[in-house]
C-alpha cells in the first residue's frame, strides 16, 4: 500500500475540559514475533485532534512467558509515555496542571509540592461568582487488546498462574489509581498499534492507515 498521498491532519475542535477524549493511546504487542530471539514486539501509538502525535515499536529485551505479559510491558511503556506526553501538554498548556505529578490533592484545593524553600502555592479556577470551580479530572484511555492485561491492570491481585507478573501488575494498578490513566478494550481489528508490532495483511493496512492518516 502506497502512503504517498496521505498526511497528518489534526482539527481544529479542541476543548481543554474534554482533553481526555482527544488524546488517546493504542498500545499493543506481538508475543514472541522475533523469530531468532523469540522475544516480543511491543508498540504504542498515540493520537491527538485525529493525528498521529508520537508512536514507537521496539523489541523487548526480556522473553515474554505469556502473551499477557508482552501486552503488560506494553501497556505499562505506553503508560509511562502518556505521562511524558501530557507533561509536555501541560506546559503548552493545551491540560489542565492538575494532572501534573507536580500538584497533590488536599481538602478538594489543588497545592503545589514544595520546591526546597518555596512555599506551597494554591491552583484555583473560580467562576463568575468568585467561588471555587474545579471540574473534575477524568482518566486518559489507553486501548489495548488483551482481556485479561486489562483485567488484571484494574486489580491487585495475582493468581497462581501470574505471580510472576506480581510487580508489573503493581505498576499498571498504580497508573490506573494514582495517575489517571484508564486501560480500556479494543477489537483487534480496530487497534491502529497492530501495524507497528508485525506485519500485516494488504487488507488490514487499508483499514487502519485512513485512520491514522489523511488524504
Amino acid at each position: 500500500m502506497s502512503t504517498r498521498s496521505y498526511s497528518i491532519v489534526y482539527s481544529f475542535k479542541w476543548d481543554k475540559d474534554h482533553i481526555n477524549n482527544q488524546l488517546v493511546g493504542y498500545s499493543d504487542a506481538s508475543h514472541a514475533g522475533d523469530k531468532c530471539s523469540r522475544k516480543s514486539t511491543t508498540s504504542s501509538l498515540f493520537m491527538f485532534l485525529g493525528g498521529p502525535i508520537y508512536w514507537n515499536s521496539r523489541v523487548c529485551k526480556v522473553s515474554a512467558i505469556s502473551s499477557t505479559e508482552a501486552e503488560f510491558v506494553s501497556m505499562v511503556d505506553a503508560g509511562h509515555d502518556l505521562i511524558c506526553i501530557r507533561q509536555a501538554m501541560i506546559i503548552l498548556g493545551l491540560v489542565d496542571r492538575r494532572y501534573s505529578d507536580k500538584y497533590v490533592p488536599l481538602c478538594n484545593i489543588w497545592i503545589r509540592k514544595p520546591d526546597k524553600c518555596q512555599c506551597y502555592q494554591k491552583f484555583e479556577e473560580k467562576d463568575k461568582d468568585g467561588y471555587t470551580n474545579l471540574h473534575p479530572l477524568r482518566k486518559f484511555p489507553i486501548m489495548a487488546d488483551n482481556t485479561p492485561a486489562i483485567y488484571l491492570s484494574h486489580s491487585l491481585a495475582c493468581h497462581g498462574r501470574t505471580r510472576y507478573l506480581g510487580s508489573r501488575i503493581g505498576e499498571a494498578n498504580t497508573l490506573v489509581n494514582q495517575k489517571w490513566i484508564s486501560y480500556e478494550y479494543l477489537e483487534t481489528k480496530e487497534m491502529l498499534a497492530d501495524i507497528l508490532t508485525k506485519p500485516v495483511t494488504p487488507a488490514v493496512m487499508n483499514y487502519l492507515i485512513p485512520k491514522i492518516l489523511k488524504k
